[in-house]
């Protein structure tokens, strides 16, 4: 059986009290940097920014 579930990106999306408090909670931390997960370059951004331009330009 095949079951396929459709997102209506048109419309505002719907979200409960929890997880709108959740959201809330969530905006105050800090964002925490690790090895995993090192915080980047200014170089490093602008090459992400340059490759979405060019990405996006031959869309």
């Amino acid at each position: 059986m095949i079951v396929t579930d459709y997102l209506d990106t048109n419309k505002p999306a719907e979200f409960s009290e929890d997880e709108l408090k959740a959201l809330d909670e969530l905006e105050k931390r800090p964002i925490v940097f690790d090895d995993d997960c090192p915080e980047l370059t200014q170089e490093q951004i602008e090459e992400y920014w340059r490759t979405q331009k060019k990405h996006f330009a031959s869309a």
